[in-house]
């Protein structure tokens, strides 16, 4: 187990510089004032993998899961919106099988430092997430505080189609207090309308 929790570690930390190392490549090209993504609304779609980090029950190793936003632009480099997300995690410990199923529902914000044909971003956001765990056929219903902080970048595809990829670091204030850490990856489709 200690194994893969280096190995999970050492992956976020890859897919964190991934996503970042564009902040600080050399710009090709001047910046534009266009939006990242044309169109009044965003509607983002995307497939994630959760790879859980501290105060986890030792049983769930990944959640899988998908990622659905819908989201506004403020100006060319602003964009506000709603993060949804839905994971699921199951594994065998002590007690028997346990699940977790998991809503997420986070208020966000995304920078986009530069815009054009590819185009990093931070992100950031608080909300809720409501846990459903089943331990030994016991389904406890759970809502925690939430928040995320990420970083990612799209490339475009038209005005107003792009892929995107993300990863994001999340803390969960679970039940007595308790912080959870995990990390998420996500890759999808983005489109204006």
């Amino acid at each position: 187990m200690k194994y893969f929790i280096r190995f999970s570690t050492a992956l976020t930390l890859l897919v964190l510089g991934v996503g970042v190392s564009p902040l600080f490549a050399e710009p090709t090209s001047t910046p534009t004032t266009a939006p990242a993504i044309a169109g009044n609304r965003i509607l983002s779609a995307g497939g994630a993998a959760d790879f859980p980090l501290t105060n986890w029950n030792p049983a769930y190793t990944i959640g899988i899961g998908s990622l659905g936003e819908l989201s506004f632009p403020l100006d060319p480099n602003w964009t506000w919106g709603f993060w949804m997300g839905y994971f699921h995690y199951q594994g065998n410990d002590f007690s028997g099988p346990v699940i977790i199923d998991e809503v997420r529902i986070i208020p966000m914000v995304r920078f986009y430092p530069a815009v054009g044909g590819v185009s990093p971003y931070l992100t950031g956001g608080l909300g809720v997430a409501a846990q459903f765990v089943a331990v030994s056929g016991t389904i406890t219903p759970n809502l925690n505080p939430d928040g995320f902080v990420g970083a990612g970048f799209e490339a475009r595809l038209t005005a107003q189609e792009a892929v995107f990829f993300e990863a994001d670091y999340n803390l969960i204030i679970a039940g007595g207090g308790t912080l959870t850490q995990d990390a998420v990856a996500v890759l999808g489709l983005r489109g204006g309308f």
